[in-house]
């Protein structure tokens, strides 16, 4: 997935404009409608504002797999965990990479493992590119 797929998919899972987003990034509309179809390479100060925007590092943007992975289940404001439950997002107050895994932890103090990797950073990898793909933010 590209950078401008994967900046489309987080601008529209927190409902901003083009409009909006292109303004944050000091770039016009138009502009960003060309970097979202990638008709248009993003240039690296750009690269950096967006990254700031959606919280993550420019590594964890470039290299993160993509967000749709076998690994780490999702639908709507939903995570699938290791061992097949549902959990809803928004009683999911934060995550964490626990060595090779991560942990998510539900309001009521409840917590729940989500997925097991080879290492930290392929875990942490997964973990950036899962709150991409669905937009979480606390």
């Amino acid at each position: 997935m590209t950078v401008g797929t994967k900046l489309k998919a987080w601008r529209e899972s927190k409902n901003k404009t083009q409009q909006e987003t292109a303004e944050f990034l000091g770039i016009d509309r138009a502009t960003l409608s060309l970097i979202e179809t990638n008709k248009r390479p993003i240039k690296s100060k750009e690269l950096t504002k967006v990254a700031q925007m959606m919280g993550i590092t420019v590594d964890a943007l470039l290299h993160a797999p993509d967000p749709v992975s076998k690994k780490i289940e999702h639908s709507g404001n939903f995570i699938k965990d290791n061992n097949g439950n549902w959990w809803n997002l928004l009683r999911v107050e934060s995550f964490i990479v626990m060595g090779r895994s991560i942990k998510g932890y539900a309001q009521n103090e409840e917590y729940f493992y989500i997925g097991e990797f080879e290492d930290k950073d392929q875990c942490q990898q997964a973990l950036d590119a899962l709150i991409i793909s669905i937009g979480y933010s606390r």
